[in-house]
This record gives C-alpha cells, sequence and structure tokens, in this order.
C-alpha cells in the first residue's frame, strides 16, 4: 500500500509521560513522526498533541485504534481526509 501523509489530534489527560506514550504507539508501528506539536487545550486538564507522519492505511488505522485505547488519551481525531 502506498504511504500517504497523515495528520492526527489527540486529546489527552495533561499528565507527565503522555506525550512519550503516544509517540511510543506511532513508533512502534515503525513510522516516523514528522512533526508533533503539543499544548495545552482551553480546559487545563486536557493537552492537544497534532501528530503529522507518512502510513498506508492500515497502519493509520492501527495507530489510531491503540491511540484511542490508551488510558490517558479521551479522543482522536483524524485531520485529513484519507479514511
Amino acid at each position: 500500500m502506498e504511504k500517504q501523509r497523515n495528520a492526527l489530534s489527540v486529546l489527552a489527560y495533561n499528565r507527565p509521560g503522555v506525550l512519550v506514550k503516544v509517540a511510543t504507539v506511532i513508533s512502534g508501528q515503525g513510522l516516523n513522526i514528522h512533526e508533533m506539536t503539543a499544548r495545552v487545550s482551553n480546559d487545563p486538564d486536557f493537552t492537544r498533541i497534532d501528530i503529522d507522519f507518512l502510513a498506508d492505511v492500515e497502519k493509520l488505522r492501527l495507530v489510531q485504534g491503540h491511540l484511542q485505547r490508551l488510558e490517558v488519551v479521551k479522543e482522536v481525531t483524524l485531520l485529513n481526509d484519507v479514511l
């Protein structure tokens, strides 16, 4: 399958170690993060993490699923129109 540029937005609890957990999910699929931005959301209890990486549709689905199952993640949103 052809790799495409993907962008995900992850809303996660604002706690130590969350960024590492999110990055580990992506690198665990053998993917390289091209860009990652994290900032506290309007609610200080949550952090918004935007991630840009190349992946085929199958890997993208795996990453989304793994991220959604993390106990520190509240929501995962696809920012591009791949699926």
